[in-house]
């Protein structure tokens, strides 16, 4: 190879020992970890832009939570709605009851009075 079909790149080495490591190796991904050094989940390895391994568990991982959190959301709502339910069901018993405390009211029996009169028997004596 010519010296100045070498170009250099940002960290010092050249171009020509990648292209030399393409030939000494069959697959891909051997000669990307050559060149490229141990796979980074932060960043992509290739230049086609293909996705890492470390990637895709992550992304898996992310997902399950993503899952466990909205069957938690649901089950909150759920249970929310049931109490919200269970509020205005009181709300429309205490109303009715006292709906009915004025009805009686109403009739001149006071409810806060009792049905029986106590008599006074030294009196009538």
């Amino acid at each position: 190879m010519r010296e100045g079909l070498r170009s250099q790149t940002r960290s010092g080495k050249y171009r020509g020992k990648s292209q030399a490591a393409i030939k000494d190796f069959v697959s891909e991904n051997e000669v990307f970890q050559k060149v490229f050094g141990k796979e980074h989940p932060e960043y992509v390895r290739s230049m086609r832009l293909e996705v890492t391994s470390s990637q895709i568990n992550a992304l898996k991982e992310k997902n399950l939570k993503f899952d466990e959190l909205m069957e938690a959301i649901a089950f909150l709502k759920h249970k929310d709605n049931a109490r919200k339910e269970e509020i205005e069901l009181l709300m429309q018993m205490q109303n009715s009851s006292g709906r009915q405390g004025l009805e009686s009211s109403a009739d001149g029996r006071s409810s806060s009075k009792s049905s029986y009169q106590i008599t006074d028997n030294e009196s009538s004596k």
